[in-house]
């Protein structure tokens, strides 16, 4: 078939500079065919208007995936309306909403983060008040175990006085627990890249928050990150209040003092009374590594076949994970379906309605100021009304070689144009730590270099730029924005969108749990919020090239280089 024809020979072309191996290469060339097949329907539907359930028929799939046609869904899928989805544009006013829907909860609170930052004592004494007003109330805090003496510092009390409605877990990520040796050598901040509890998600009732905002200071301030609000939706509040449960079980918990079963977390401030066992924690990492396995095997067994849509939804969500470590690939299995969309060239030569100008929107034309994110200048043609446009924002730019794959493939078969939105060093908190870390934004931009240059000698004859890579370089801000956008051909607005704690890095991919929800809708004033948010984001954002990469000022040394490529699947 032609499609296929098209396929291998983007293969040929662009997998070497990549590093694939021909296995490597043959699995992803028939991933690909099937994804090109099938998956690019739901966009394309999109743009063009139809019911929920043939808007997405292979994302929402409720056939049997014996189907050659079909690819067996690994996720639930759930409706919802555009209007009950709110987007939280600043830092300032997520810390708003979050201590303002712990003060309207009734039932439940439910925040899960990597920490809890010290000085975040107003989150504490909401949770405090809401828990002695309503006796009805439980809350459960869902932390990494790196960050666990400086949260119980600050929760011990509110465990203390409310040990029946309070539970605090402490999740240590089995990667984490199987290195033992290492762990004692790092410092906690160095100590992540062996592996986290990462996923960012603040469930209040039937209210959730998906992003990828921690709880402490700099993500509550001047940390730009996203944070969507997701308003009455009972099936998608109780995935992730199952979820939540799920590894809270296979955490580890505070035992009291007076408790004689097991081990317990140490208070951090010896010198004070502590509710506490001064004990160290012991654990077995291979029963950990088991437990830890089983739990998100039954919890994806439970969920991957729900389907909740109601009639006059004009919106579906679906949530993944991520755990390599265990084979958990929810993730990475939606980022290829979502690149496969635009696979398939001309998939539609235009859209009814659209005007010249909102076309040329659609492809990220943007004419701005000197303070905006843009290169003021138009840099696309009118063909490529008809291609699409892709935007991914990650922190730490370290795509991993088949991810790189498919961009380029993605490019190859059908011209789509991509944007890649990172940190500029000065916007990572990174830079401002001590020891080894403050060389990790260095590292980064040797690995933004190392994506740019084999890209640009397949590239080499021609002049119209397909990739842009692009660092936000707000003054005084840092920044942790991440997330996939898609815009179908001829369409100024996105269909799709992804939102969550994954970096699209190699770690993220093999070490940490990430969490993530894809938004798909037709929901136009849903689809301007979101394209929005992201222009907002952008317009802190510079291009940058191989010359600005290589420049004396940013060019990594011969020690960074070597330590980055040799620490490429922690970064």
């Amino acid at each position: 078939m032609v499609e296929l024809e098209c396929i291998r020979k983007a293969v040929s072309q662009t997998a070497k500079p990549y590093g694939l191996t021909a296995v490597e290469r043959g699995d992803l060339e028939t991933r690909a065919y099937s994804h090109a097949l099938v998956v690019c329907k739901y966009c394309i539907i999109v743009a063009i208007g139809s019911t929920t359930m043939e808007r997405f028929p292979t994302i929402v799939n409720t056939s049997q995936p014996e189907s050659a046609n079909v690819l067996p869904r690994h996720w639930p899928v759930f409706g919802t309306q555009g209007d009950n989805i709110e987007i939280i544009q600043l830092p300032t006013e997520f810390h708003q909403v979050l201590l303002d829907m712990i003060r309207g909860a009734r039932r439940f609170v439910t925040l899960v983060s990597l920490d809890l930052g010290s000085e975040q004592t107003d989150i504490v004494e909401a949770l405090h008040a809401s828990l002695r007003e309503k006796p009805e109330l439980n809350v459960h805090v869902l932390l990494d175990s790196l960050y666990k003496p400086q949260a119980l510092g600050m929760l011990a009390k509110l465990k203390q006085e409310f040990d029946g409605r309070c539970r605090l877990s402490f999740f240590e990520s089995p990667t984490a627990a199987r290195k033992v040796i290492i762990k004692r050598i790092l410092t906690t901040r160095v100590d992540e890249v062996l592996g986290v509890q990462h996923m960012k998600c603040y469930l209040f009732d039937n209210d959730v928050i998906i992003g990828g905002a921690n709880l402490n200071t700099a993500y509550l301030t001047n940390r730009q990150d996203r944070y969507i609000r997701f308003k009455n939706n009972t099936a998608l509040t109780q995935f992730y209040y199952d979820l939540t449960n799920t590894l809270g079980d296979v955490s580890h918990h505070p035992v009291a003092a007076d408790d004689p079963n097991g081990s317990s977390y140490l208070s951090p401030d010896q010198k004070k009374e502590s509710i506490f066992k001064k004990a160290k924690l012991k654990l077995d990492t291979k029963k950990t590594f088991k437990k830890v396995s089983k739990a998100l095997q039954d919890f994806v067994h439970r969920w991957q076949h729900k389907v909740s849509i109601n009639e006059g939804d004009d919106t579906v969500l679906v949530p993944t994970m991520q755990l390599g470590f265990i084979n958990l690939r929810q993730d990475e299995a939606l980022f290829e379906e979502l690149l496969g969309t635009t696979c398939v060239p001309n998939t539609i030569s235009s859209n009814v309605g659209i005007t010249g100008e909102e076309a040329n929107v659609a492809n990220g034309n943007r004419i701005v100021d000197d303070e905006g994110g843009g290169d003021g200048k138009q840099d696309n043609t009118k063909d490529d009304v008809n291609k699409w446009r892709v935007v991914l924002s990650s922190p730490y730019f370290n795509f991993p070689p088949h991810y790189r794959y498919l961009l380029l493939r993605s490019n190859e078969l059908a011209g789509t144009k991509f944007k890649i939105m990172t940190a500029a060093p000065k916007c990572t908190e990174l830079g401002k730590e001590e020891g080894l870390a403050k060389h990790v934004p260095s590292a980064y931009t040797y690995l933004e270099y190392r994506f740019l240059h084999p890209y640009n000698i397949i590239k080499k004859n021609k002049k119209q730029k397909d990739f842009v890579l692009e660092e936000y370089g707000r003054e005084g801000w840092t920044f942790h924005g991440k997330g996939i956008w898609l815009y179908a051909p001829g369409d100024p607005l996105p269909c799709a969108t992804t939102v969550g704690s994954s970096n699209f890095n190699k770690r993220s991919l093999k070490r940490d749990f990430e969490a993530s929800l894809c938004i798909l809708t037709n929901n136009r004033s849903l689809q301007q919020r979101i394209h929005d948010n992201l222009e907002f984001m952008r317009q802190s954002a510079t291009p940058v090239d191989e010359e600005i990469l290589q420049s004396k000022e940013r060019k990594a040394n011969f020690i960074i280089r070597s330590a980055a490529f040799l620490a490429k699947d922690m970064l």
